[in-house]
């Protein structure tokens, strides 16, 4: 079975051609990582890391790659792009920070998370 679904196929490179970004504000703590890894493992790469063409270093995706890395994948979906330094920072500021401010809506996160305990699915808690 291929890691990353059929729809990234042709954006794959080899994981060591794409680098961590050594300013990355976000950290990934063995929690995360192991969060993360458990969903690759369960559900493949389903959407493409940020990559700067120019200097090929992660933009948005830092804990993937690390968790991939991590899960022995010689190859992960990227999306290029060819943004400069400031864009480039700020791009990766604003994707992990725009996840932060969304919130849960309470019921139906309830709703879902009864659907899914059915004794066969397995719901990966983080």
């Amino acid at each position: 079975m291929d890691n990353v679904i059929e729809a990234l196929f042709s954006l794959k490179v080899p994981i060591e051609s794409v680098k961590p970004d050594p300013r990355n504000a976000r950290q990934h703590p063995a929690r995360n990582l192991k969060a993360i890894m458990d969903s690759l493992d369960a559900y493949g790469q389903r959407k493409p890391i940020v990559v700067n063409a120019k200097t090929k270093t992660i933009e948005a995706g830092n804990g993937m790659w690390e968790a991939a890395q991590a899960l022995g994948w010689d190859e992960i979906a990227v999306a290029f792009v060819k943004d400069d330094k400031a864009v480039a920072s700020a791009y990766g500021i604003m994707d992990n920070q725009s996840a932060l401010l969304a919130e849960w809506d309470l019921p139906t996160l309830k709703d879902l998370l009864q659907e899914l305990d059915d004794g066969e699915t397995n719901i990966i808690a983080m």
